[in-house]
């Protein structure tokens, strides 16, 4: 079973929904909240630098059964998130094959305070990344989600941002442990540590929605689930999906693709695109 670590508020909201699949193991850390089975509250800080510098041991006692897989999320405007790297150092220590799923939120709106804190551990997990220390990092944006969400009242806002995230890192997970009807996927490469997901329409191929603009992609996935009727009936499909993969050639330097069948009625698509290259704070947001 995967864990997840769910580090502050917006995090652990990601979190309670992949909490619904019985896959995952769910793990809550913030500083706010009532306590909860899976759930560790921490003392409130007034400035980031105190929740590293007097880091509360009892976070280690939480966690100290978590090994193998595990998924970290975090935003980085919460300030509880700067306890972040030391929370990981013993799991890591432990052998844990660790991936960090960052949102990051709308940076201008955010206080200066904020903001370069958001700044710091963005870059930082990057370059952890880059180094190996975790074995990717998945960047999605508020922003670019909201952008390509239909109009929702205020109150949805961010609930239907957040079921966009957990439900795309869950069926990429799912299509990741399932046998594929046919596939050319490998391992991204070593150096390709740094990526983010998006979306698409297997009958619109053109209309990508990505959750984060990420500069000099190496390479890119496609993961198509295809109902079983649709499969078994639709003759040219193998070849317009050929052709599809053939034009992606022209925009990125390797794609690869897998067919999955599914109990949906209709067809869907979830992709994941990587880089090698730190994605730059001010990029991230144009």
């Amino acid at each position: 079973m995967e864990s997840i670590i769910c580090l502050g508020t917006p995090a652990c909201k990601v979190g309670r929904l992949l909490d619904t699949y019985k896959r995952y193991r769910v793990l809550y850390i913030d500083d706010e909240g009532r306590k909860r089975k899976g759930f560790c509250k921490v003392e409130k800080r007034s400035h980031p630098e105190e929740y590293e510098e007097r880091y509360d041991l009892s976070v280690d006692t939480f966690l100290k059964s978590v090994k193998g897989e595990v998924t970290f999320i975090v935003c980085g405007a919460s300030l509880v998130s700067s306890m972040s790297l030391r929370l990981l150092e013993p799991i890591a220590t432990r052998g844990a094959s660790i991936r960090i799923l960052y949102i990051r939120p709308q940076v201008e709106l955010l206080s200066e305070a904020k903001r370069l804190q958001e700044r710091l551990i963005y870059n930082v997990f990057q370059q952890y990344a880059r180094s190996g220390a975790f074995s990717m990092l998945y960047i999605v944006d508020n922003e670019h989600i909201a952008d390509f969400l239909p109009d929702v009242s205020i109150m949805e806002h961010y609930e239907k941002i957040n079921e966009v995230i957990s439900s795309t890192y869950h069926m990429i997970n799912v299509f990741d442990n399932s046998k594929s009807v046919v596939d050319t996927f490998s391992s991204p490469r070593p150096t390709s540590r740094i990526s983010t997901f998006f979306v698409f329409d297997p009958a619109d191929e053109i209309l990508e929605k990505w959750f984060f603009s990420i500069d000099k992609i190496a390479e890119t996935r496609y993961y198509y689930g295809i109902p079983d009727k649709t499969l078994k009936e639709e003759k040219a499909l193998y070849r317009s999906l050929l052709k599809e993969m053939k034009k992606k050639l022209e925009i990125f330097p390797k794609v690869s693709y897998g067919i999955y069948e599914t109990a949906y009625e209709s067809k869907i698509g979830y992709g994941i695109a990587y880089t090698n290259l730190v994605q730059e704070a001010e990029m991230a947001n144009s």
